[in-house]
């Protein structure tokens, strides 16, 4: 699959500061950062500055007291002190950040970002919500409203860091005001994390953690997803590598929770009652889920998010649909269907990984020895364990020599052994694995329940 490098300017998120306007904007290329500036009125002016341009802050030097600079100056930072750290400044720390600010060393924004990621207020516990309202109040200097409280709440909370709100005050004219009222200039916010760049990017990658993997990102995790989406990798390749890997696939989750797990991390939001029976009905009885994922990916729903934090989808995952072994597992699903209904009975279901790890595997064994002893001598039924499905009954008829999927089909109906377990009523999975060799064809049939079936 042919990787693209990604470079876009895009929008982190919409705050109402005073009027509705667009926040602070991505990055292209490694090593590359972004500044933004507003005037409050349009969306946020993006300038790329080349190399690394961290600030360097030094308000904890030893500069005498005696340098004190102009009084709006020490105002300035003697009001940092008290809205960010919540106390006085002391006396080194005072003379410091002025003599700094004074000198044209640092901006107003310089002493923000050193201020907020100092070791002081970061080891303050502060919570989400804290660092938010504490930003307002440091470089607004008001009460944040609810429309931006919550988005920037949202996007700490997903992973993105404080340097990001800074990025999207620096350029209002609330914060511009704030540096003239004391005489020092604004400054700049540079951005320097992958995962800062982009809201909808980085909700991305949350969203695969959280809701695929069923935990919090780690810092590094969420910083090489992000950067990976952003410089390399494809939205298709990503969602792959998390919804395929093993750490998703060895919890064997079912086909309903399958699709409530899609529609909350590929769209972010809950299932819809229709979209999800129409989803599910496909993975019960005719698709694999790599060709469902495909359907989600490719859907106009998420190619909007994607255009927005500039994710390029890529080509589709494959799906093993066209193969002949899952067609003829399909085509037998259909004709057991056929038959229980004609008697009553419910309706088995396909599960991919019954058909992978069991129905596939066991066709393999077959070929070896045919038998329901497995060729290291055990029982047919330790390939459900050893595949980490949960069965609490399960079932198996195998052949060897059909040509076709209704030929074999006709096979175990005209026997009463397999033909009782092609209508047990305790069953609910099903699945037909199939190999042709030089020598003959192979089929294995699997029939499973689950345990704790609700």
């Amino acid at each position: 699959m042919e990787r693209k490098l990604v470079c876009f300017v895009a929008l982190i998120l919409c705050l109402t500061l005073g009027v509705t306007a667009a926040l602070a904007d991505g990055a292209c290329g490694l090593g590359d950062a972004v500044v933004a500036s507003w005037d409050g009125e349009a969306a946020p002016q993006v300038a790329v500055r080349t190399g690394t341009e961290d600030v360097a802050v030094s308000g904890a030097q030893e500069v005498s007291p005696a340098v004190t600079g102009n009084d709006t100056t020490k105002d300035f930072v003697t009001r940092m002190y008290r809205v960010v750290l919540g106390r006085e400044p002391d006396p080194i720390g005072l003379a410091g950040w002025t003599d700094d600010l004074n000198s044209g060393r640092l901006t107003a924004a310089d002493l923000v970002l050193g201020f907020v990621f100092s070791d002081e207020y970061q080891k303050s516990g502060k919570s989400n919500a804290q660092i938010v309202t504490d930003l307002y109040h440091a470089m607004m200097d008001r009460d944040p409203d609810e429309t931006g409280f919550n988005g920037w709440k949202k996007a700490l909370d997903v992973g993105m860091t404080p340097r990001s709100i800074c990025a999207g005050f620096v350029g209002s004219q609330e914060f511009l005001a704030l540096a003239n009222k004391y005489g020092i200039t604004a400054g700049d916010v540079y951005i320097n994390a992958a995962r800062d760049v982009n809201f909808e990017l980085t909700y991305f990658v949350y969203r695969l953690y959280q809701n695929c993997l069923g935990r919090t990102p780690d810092v590094a995790g969420l910083e090489y997803w992000c950067e990976d989406l952003l410089y390399d990798d494809t939205g298709s390749d990503v969602a792959y590598g998390f919804i395929f890997s093993d750490e998703y696939y060895n919890s064997h989750k079912d086909n309903g929770e399958y699709i409530a797990m899609l529609y909350n991390t590929i769209l972010g939001r809950q299932v819809d009652p229709i979209g999800y029976e129409g989803w599910k009905n496909m993975l019960d009885f005719t698709s694999s889920r790599e060709k469902v994922l495909n359907g989600f990916l490719f859907s106009p729903e998420f190619n909007a998010q994607c255009a927005t934090a500039g994710i390029y989808i890529g080509d589709p995952v494959f799906e093993p649909d066209t193969e002949h072994a899952w067609r003829n597992n399909v085509t037998l699903l259909t004709l057991v269907n056929n038959v229980r209904e004609q008697q009553g009975k419910p309706k088995l279901h396909l599960r991919e990984d019954l058909w992978a790890d069991v129905a596939m595997i066991r066709t393999s064994e077959i070929i070896a020895r045919f038998d329901h002893t497995r060729p290291d001598g055990r029982s047919f039924a330790t390939a459900y364990t050893d595949a980490g499905i949960p069965y609490s009954y399960a079932g198996e008829n195998i052949a060897y020599g059909y040509n076709n999927a209704q030929s074999v089909f006709a096979a175990w109906m005209n026997s009463a052994g397999h033909r009782a377990n092609i209508l047990d009523e305790g069953f609910r999975d099903f699945a037909t694995g199939y190999i042709r060799t030089t020598q003959s064809t192979y089929w294995a049939q699997a029939f499973m329940t689950v345990k704790n079936l609700k």
